[in-house]
């Protein structure tokens, strides 16, 4: 963060610690869920933080849906739930207040909530960990889940 004329401005990526604490890969919900998707992750301290500034200025907080790009698979999007942002302790990332990356849970929006006019958001049990800063991510407006 820094002023800009008076102004606080956020950079992007910046993350705010959810100050839980030091725990071992094993004990988030990474570790949990993708326990192969950080190398060398057994040698390394990990915390993790309630909100990240997304690309587009978003304040993105756990919980929140998003729609983001696959980096694997050029052009393709889809929507997620942020289930865990995670720092690996004294990495350049972690120096620099952002994240290492960002744990995601697919979500399937093709069934139509006729009602509402929109689609339901239906969780999948998918899950991607993302690094932040090869990660597009933004926040749908509006965002809600039937």
């Amino acid at each position: 963060m820094y002023f800009d004329n008076n102004q606080l401005t956020v950079l992007s990526g910046h993350c705010i610690s959810d100050k839980i604490g030091l725990r071992a890969f094993g004990a988030t919900l990474t570790g949990t869920r993708l326990p192969y998707s950080v190398p060398s992750a057994n040698t390394k301290q990990f915390k993790t933080c309630r909100e990240v500034f997304l690309k587009n200025g978003d304040k993105c907080t756990v919980g929140q849906f998003v729609i983001t790009q696959n980096p694997n698979v050029i052009g393709f999007t889809f929507v997620a739930r942020v289930e865990e942002i995670l720092q690996i302790v004294d990495s350049v990332a972690d120096y620099s207040g952002f994240p290492d990356g960002v744990l995601l849970q697919s979500a399937d929006v093709n069934r139509p909530a006729v009602e509402y006019r929109m689609p339901h958001i239906d969780l999948l049990n998918h899950w991607s960990f993302v690094r932040f800063e090869v990660c597009t991510l933004s926040t749908p407006h509006p965002v809600t889940q039937a």
